[in-house]
């Protein structure tokens, strides 16, 4: 059975999670075999309609924030998709309150690890919205950077060019080695978004004593 690769899109409701699966990770890809999981349902939403016209299949998740009451399903559910749909491809779309430090442990299960390739972790960043999150939750949202592979920056061009750097500048102090893509994805060429796309494997992380 082929392995499939795994791109998780974590980020604050409102980030465009949504937005960012449909117009820059699925925009151009045609010839792979796709399942989409949301875990949280925004102001966009990926249609049924789309998945019949583009060839990838949608399926929502229900039974709560993966990382907390609906882990027990999700890992079901993804089992059964690995071995049955066998598709090239899954994406997963988070909730806002889905911890990736969590999630990681949770797929690092032999279960799924023998069942898949690469994993990567995105992390959407609403930069107009930084300080905010940041008064309100900034443990939570540090550590999220902390375990995430990249970041992917939204709402760039809402955010005055200071602003923007100050917020850049303090994601780089707290982690230096964290890729971060800082263009509004409306200006991405092709070959940047197929860059985004086929970027896999995720960065080594401390969980505890453990490596990832």
């Amino acid at each position: 059975m082929k392995k499939a690769r795994i791109g998780l899109v974590a980020g604050f409701t409102g980030a465009g999670k949504t937005t960012y699966i449909r117009d820059v990770l699925l925009k151009d890809i045609s010839d792979e075999k796709i399942t989409i999981l949301q875990n949280e349902i925004g102001k966009v939403i990926l249609q049924d309609a789309d998945s019949l016209k583009y060839g990838w299949k949608l399926r929502q998740i229900q039974e709560g924030c993966l990382c907390c009451g609906g882990s027990r399903f999700f890992l079901r559910d993804l089992k059964n998709i690995l071995e049955q749909d066998q598709p090239d491809r899954i994406l997963i779309e988070l909730s806002g309150t889905a911890r990736l430090d969590e999630v990681r442990k949770l797929l690092s299960q032999e279960e799924i690890t023998s069942l898949i390739g690469t994993i990567r972790y995105d992390y959407l960043l609403d930069l107009t919205d930084f300080e905010k999150r940041e008064m309100i939750s900034e443990i939570f949202l540090h550590r999220q950077l902390e375990y995430a592979d990249r970041i992917i920056c939204s709402k760039v061009s809402g955010c005055e060019e200071e602003k923007r750097k100050e917020i850049i500048q303090k994601i780089q102090s707290l982690q230096p080695f964290l890729p971060i893509i800082q263009e509004d994805w409306y200006m991405l060429t092709t070959d940047q978004r197929q860059k985004l796309f086929e970027e896999n494997g995720s960065r080594p992380v401390k969980m505890g004593s453990r490596r990832l």
